[in-house]
This record gives C-alpha cells, sequence and structure tokens, in this order.
C-alpha cells in the first residue's frame, strides 16, 4: 500500500453537506481499502456474530430461567448497549481537527484498544490489553468445558470412566492447524460455519419446543428476583463479548463504511439467536432446565444433533479465541528473544502455547456457570460497557449534552452490573468450592 493511500486512509474531510449518497457520516472512514486480503461485509458480520454467539450460548436458556421473562429487558437493553458502545470506540480512533480553509478533517490517530486507553489515562492501555486478554482466554477455555461436557454426554453411556483430559486432548491437536491462521479474514470461514452450525442447533431446539406447545410452562418465569436478574445480566453480556476486538475487525475490513451496517446486522442477529433458543428451551422444560440445555433434552437424535452442532460450532470457534488472546498478550523485550519475536513463526508458535494452556486450565478449572459469571462481572463489564462510554467522553470535543447523558447512564449501569455480580459470584464460588 502506497503513502499516499495510507494518508487518504487516515485523514478525510468531513462533509458538512447532506441528502446525497456521496456524503459521509462524520466518522465514516474512506470507502474502500485497495487490499484482498481484507474482509468482506459478510466476513465482517460472521466473525462478530461468532464471537459474541460464544460459549455462553448453551447457558442462555439456564439465564432466562433464572431471571424470568424479567430477564429480557436486560437481553434487549445489553444489546442496544453493546451496538452503541462499540461505534463510539470506532468513533474514539479518529480525532477532528480544523484546516487552514476552516474545514474539519477527521484524523486517523490511534490503532488499537489500548491507544485509545492511553490517550484518556498513563497507562491505562496496559490494564485495557490485560483486560482483553483476559476475556479472550477465558473464553477459550469456556469453548473447551463446553466441548468437554458435550463429548461427556455423547461417551459416557459407552464409556464410564472416560475423562475430560482424554476427550478434549485429540479437540486440541485437530484444532492446532487451524490456530496457526494469521488473520481475522481467513478466520472468517471458520466462523461461518460456527453459524451454520448455531442455526442448526437453534432449529434443533426451536423444533423439539413446538413438539411440545402442549405442556409449555411461563408461570415459573413470571416472578420478579433482583438477585437472579442481576445473575442472568452477567451471562447475558458475556453473549455480547464483541468490544474487546471490534476495532480489529474494524482494521480488517475492505469497506469501512459498511461497519455500521455490518454491527447492526450483528447485533440483531445475535439478539434473535439468542431469544430464540432461550424462550423456546424455558417454556418446554420449565424449572428443572439444566444448566446447559442440551442435558434437558431426552436421549435421542435430537440431543445427539444439539450436542454435535454445538460442540463443532465450539471446535470452529476456539481459534479465533486463540488468536484474539494471542494479539493482547503483552509481547517480550528481551534482547536474546528479539529475533524469536520478528519471526515469522512466534505468532504461531504462541498460539501453540495458548491453545495449551487453555486445555490445562479448562481441565483445572470449577464450575462453568460460576467461572461465566464472575468473568462476566469483573472484567467484560469494563471492556464492553465501561471503558467505551468513559473513553468517549473524555476523547470527544464539542460533545452534546444527549451524548453526556447517555454515556454516563452507562457508566453508572455498568458499574452496577459489575458490583453486583462479583459478589454474588464469588458467594457462589465458596459455597460450591465447600
Amino acid at each position: 500500500m502506497t503513502r499516499q493511500s495510507e494518508t487518504d486512509e487516515d485523514t478525510f474531510l468531513l462533509r458538512e453537506t447532506a441528502g446525497t449518497e456521496e456524503d459521509r457520516q462524520p466518522d465514516d472512514p474512506p470507502d474502500e481499502r485497495d487490499d484482498d486480503t481484507l474482509s468482506n461485509n459478510w466476513q465482517t458480520c460472521w466473525n462478530i456474530i461468532n464471537s459474541q454467539q460464544g460459549s455462553s450460548l448453551l447457558g442462555a436458556p439456564f439465564a432466562i430461567s433464572v431471571g424470568g421473562v424479567w430477564a429480557l429487558i436486560p437481553l434487549f437493553l445489553v444489546g442496544i448497549i453493546s451496538n452503541y458502545t462499540s461505534k463510539i470506540l470506532v468513533e474514539s480512533l479518529y480525532t477532528v481537527r480544523t484546516d487552514d480553509t476552516g474545514r474539519k478533517l477527521r484524523e486517523r490517530s490511534r490503532q488499537s484498544y489500548m491507544e485509545i486507553a492511553d490517550a484518556c489515562f498513563k497507562h491505562m492501555g496496559y490494564f485495557v490489553r490485560f483486560a482483553v486478554f483476559i476475556s479472550s482466554f477465558t473464553i477459550a477455555i469456556l469453548y473447551l468445558q463446553t466441548v468437554a461436557a458435550i463429548l461427556y454426554d455423547i461417551l459416557h453411556p459407552v464409556i464410564p470412566s472416560v475423562s475430560s483430559a482424554c476427550l478434549l486432548a485429540p479437540v486440541v491437536l485437530c484444532s492446532l492447524p487451524f490456530v496457526c491462521l494469521s488473520s481475522l479474514t481467513r478466520l472468517a470461514t471458520l466462523s461461518f460455519w460456527a453459524l451454520v452450525s448455531l442455526v442448526i442447533l437453534t432449529c434443533s431446539i426451536g423444533y423439539y419446543s413446538l413438539l411440545r406447545y402442549n405442556e409449555w410452562n411461563i408461570k415459573y418465569l413470571l416472578p420478579l428476583n433482583i438477585p437472579n436478574i442481576m445473575y442472568s445480566t452477567s451471562i447475558i453480556v458475556f453473549n455480547f463479548s464483541a468490544q474487546f476486538f471490534i476495532i480489529d475487525v474494524f482494521n480488517s475490513m475492505r469497506h469501512p463504511t459498511s461497519f455500521r451496517r455490518a454491527l447492526d446486522i450483528s447485533i440483531v442477529s445475535t439478539v434473535l439467536l439468542f431469544l430464540v433458543i432461550a424462550v423456546s428451551a424455558c417454556v418446554a422444560f420449565g424449572p428443572g432446565l439444566s444448566e446447559f440445555v442440551n442435558l434437558s433434552l431426552p436421549h435421542g437424535t435430537l440431543r445427539y444433533i444439539v450436542n454435535v452442532m454445538f460442540a463443532l460450532k465450539s471446535v470452529l470457534s476456539f481459534p479465533f479465541a486463540i488468536f484474539l488472546s494471542e494479539s493482547y498478550f503483552p509481547r517480550l523485550s528481551h534482547a536474546r528473544l528479539a529475533t524469536w519475536e520478528n519471526s515469522d513463526w512466534a505468532p504461531c508458535s504462541r498460539r501453540a502455547f495458548f491453545a495449551i494452556c487453555a486445555y490445562i486450565c479448562a481441565i483445572c478449572l470449577p464450575s462453568y456457570a460460576n467461572l461465566l459469571y464472575f468473568i462476566g462481572g469483573a472484567v467484560m463489564v469494563f471492556t464492553e460497557i465501561i471503558f467505551p462510554a468513559l473513553f468517549h467522553l473524555k476523547l470527544t470535543s464539542d460533545i452534546s449534552f444527549v451524548y453526556i447523558f447517555v454515556d454516563v447512564i452507562i457508566i453508572l449501569y455498568g458499574c452496577c452490573i459489575g458490583v453486583t455480580t462479583i459478589v454474588f459470584s464469588l458467594r457462589d464460588i465458596i459455597v460450591g468450592s465447600s
């Protein structure tokens, strides 16, 4: 890419007129970047949806079952907030200046989430890097825990003594070639097939629910319980875990002006998939719904289909989480390691190392629900809700009162979720371990 194209990519005129297709919105980058290695709009959508519909999807019915119909309110609210914070996070990559003629120009002055954090508070980027790494690495662990639980459910009747370590070892080994994929564009193919698996899984559970419409039970979903709603909200927040890599997705787009549309499609699709699978399972299985919805299905063809589809989805998504973990892990600056750090195979070896570490953690860490609950409240609330709104307030010049009000409300809502979920998750972990 030439220096001129880099300049055009990083600086563009703010159009003050409106009403024509040629007019750009103030936060839109150039129309197209001429690079075949970048992602098209559909590949971008596949990556976003795949990341949002993570290992917590099987826990989506459990979240609604615990929180009741009232948990649908934070579902839609978190979806709206996720959409908004993703957009303002990308907007924070740019600064506005006025040239000698009085025209406003928007310059690309930052390249990553960490640079946005450092522009707001000194050394804040280190904390953001750590939070993003923990978030993505935890997702990788939970993918493996999900696969282990599913494979155990399938193979336990045949091999009663089978262990998680034995089940996951071949899965991790088979995923190593995909872990070495070097870009989000290449990972988009895996995201597409993961999304296909997800749609088949959702349709299967919806079909089973419709077959049992005479047994639907919604009365147990009606009582209002605030702690249970907060519990559900933390799982829902985990399901919309996109902000910590949304800038990477934006940077990988061939058509950056389509970012908003791709994000809108992805968020709506995520909410709909979450809603269908959660409501279908809740009304069909009632208050006896298991933590994993597949465990509530009767043994038979449908249960095997759901198990296989979600295991496939988790395996295909595992390289994506490892890719993000490696991308945000701090680089080693020791002089003796400089040659290795700059080699072509260094990223691949690091990802393989993280895959093995995730395998070890997956067979050693405790309860899926408690871990999910704690991470959702302790880390992802900050990277997904609080930090984007806080950074937007700090970096945006001439911000209107409406945006100030919205950002402050989002920060307060995120703090409320974070504090309450940390308290209840620690309580559950302590009770569970004792």
